[in-house]
């Protein structure tokens, strides 16, 4: 199993979390500090994806996420369901991790988490007023992009069903969640690549 196939089925468990959280929520400040943690680690996970060998930088990433969980009781329930623990999510995840051999549409959709993780960051930034429909719109077309990285009929560590999409789909959905000025920034660039 390459370690983009389990980090893509944590950012999908994440980003699914937060989609039903974060319109409702957002105006609290406990939710809004919680939901900057949970973006900065999405950030390091991409990160991670985006580089294929598996290295140390992995191992302390995986702590860092069973850490997490644990600390966060509130986003870990997500992470954790009922029928499995932490220490359990944990071991499935280090006997099955190896490197990523990423090629040109693996980059492509990880370019596209990035930028849209980044634009999430800025959004999160002001004390006072966020925008809490903008959020809500980044996080929704963030959702599906992970599926891409999903493989065959059930995932690895939560057993979610039928979650892989193919490439062209991918980027499909993604921009169907997006308002005009969000498509405007990203279909000229993503668009362009799965048209034939």
């Amino acid at each position: 199993m390459t370690k983009n196939t389990i980090y893509g089925e944590i950012l999908y468990v994440g980003f699914i979390a937060e989609k039903g959280r974060v319109f409702n929520q957002i105006r609290k400040h406990s939710y809004r500090k919680l939901l900057k943690k949970h973006v900065d680690l999405w950030q390091r996970v991409i990160l991670r994806m985006m580089d294929s060998a598996y290295t140390e930088e992995d191992e302390q990433l995986i702590y860092d996420f069973i850490d997490f969980c644990q600390t966060h009781k509130e986003i870990g329930k997500f992470y954790c369901p009922p029928s499995k623990s932490l220490a359990e999510i944990k071991q499935r995840i280090h006997l099955g991790m190896s490197q990523s051999d990423n090629n040109k549409e693996d980059m492509i959709i990880l370019s596209f988490m990035n930028e849209l993780v980044l634009e999430l960051i800025a959004l999160l930034k002001p004390k006072i007023m966020i925008n809490r429909d903008k959020v809500h719109l980044t996080i929704r077309a963030l959702h599906n992009l992970p599926k891409f990285f999903l493989l065959g009929s059930e995932t690895f560590i939560y057993q979610i069903s039928n979650v892989g999409v193919n490439f062209q789909d991918t980027i499909v959905y993604s921009i169907g969640n997006m308002d005009e000025s969000m498509k405007k920034k990203y279909v000229k660039i993503y668009n362009e690549l799965i048209e034939p």
